[in-house]
């Protein structure tokens, strides 16, 4: 993948997660969070040891990017997780 297409890529991510993140918030909140600071309010850890094997945390900058870099379509959260839900990632030999 070339430069330009990562680096279109990396500027959807922290809008993706905005996105995640004030599904996760009541109304009232939702308004605090913002592009800003929503590196602030994301957690440290960025892998999980789970099942003798560690994973990627959920929605974390590398993650993202690993669903962009497969899907690079995908503009939202609730399209990633339609792609999610239907399975119809390239790396899963669904195109």
């Amino acid at each position: 993948m070339n430069n330009k297409t990562v680096k279109r890529l990396r500027r959807k991510v922290k809008q993706i997660q905005l996105e995640w993140f004030r599904t996760l918030l009541p109304d009232n909140e939702q308004d605090k969070v913002s592009l800003e600071n929503i590196s602030s309010l994301m957690p440290d850890q960025t892998h999980v040891y789970a099942n003798g094997k560690m994973n990627l945390s959920f929605m974390t900058d590398k993650f993202v990017m690993k669903w962009l870099k497969q899907c690079p379509e995908i503009e939202t959260y609730e399209e990633m997780m339609y792609y999610a839900k239907n399975k119809n990632l390239p790396s899963k030999g669904n195109n």
